[in-house]
């Protein structure tokens, strides 16, 4: 599809003007980059194909022999993927979205699963693309923080810093750096990643979905 298309080819731009060894971001999700030593959410980056209540089946922009079934429940964080402010799934089909899911899932075909987190509004032309990801630990270094986040494509270190654009989820109070800790859940953008253990990142864009109780 178009916009996997394009941004595959930004990815590469980037890297060939990087003095860095760097990687894209797993754009299908299914195979992190940095393998976790704990269940991971997946990932599928993909079509709306079909709507029912409370359970949307999602194909894979990657592969249209893959698709999966997501069962909705109203914890499930809706973003949208070009402001980050919080958006509805009502009359979404055909839309392209970012939907992460799991980490269990089915034996069935197509695959069913828990939605956790989806991003809807996938513009065509893209940057950087939305994922999901829980925060293990957050270390501050300077003006910035580093959190150490268990996302769809494996471990990554993540870096937010004063030019991320941090935003709330269902709320109008204002997020800060300082909000963020163990058990943060983040939608994150960002663009290349350092190729070390973990990856190593840092985010245009953060939404806070929510704080551990």
């Amino acid at each position: 599809m178009r916009f996997i298309k394009t941004f595959c080819m930004i990815a590469s731009a980037m890297a060939l003007c990087s003095c860095v060894t760097v990687v894209q971001p797993e754009v299908q999700g299914l195979g992190p980059l940095y393998l976790p030593d704990k269940p991971a959410p997946a990932g599928m980056y993909g079509v709306i194909t079909d709507e029912a209540e409370n359970r949307i089946t999602v194909q894979d922009a990657n592969n249209s022999e893959n698709s999966v079934v997501l069962n909705l429940s109203e914890d499930v964080c809706v973003v949208d993927a070009q402001t980050g402010m919080s958006a509805s799934l009502k009359d979404r089909e055909s839309d392209r979205v970012a939907v992460f899911y799991g980490p269990a899932a089915t034996k069935s075909v197509p695959p069913q699963s828990n939605a956790i987190a989806i991003a809807v509004n996938l513009p065509e032309e893209l940057t950087s693309m939305p994922h999901y990801g829980v925060v293990e630990s957050v270390t501050k270094e300077g003006d910035s923080i580093i959190a150490l986040t268990l996302t769809n494509s494996g471990w990554l270190n993540v870096t937010i810093n004063a030019e991320t654009k941090l935003m709330p989820y269902l709320t109008r109070n204002i997020v800060t750096m300082d909000h963020i800790r163990e058990g943060s859940e983040l939608m994150l953008w960002y663009g290349i990643v350092l190729e070390s253990f973990p990856g190593q990142t840092t985010a245009g864009m953060a939404v806070l979905l929510r704080n551990p109780q």
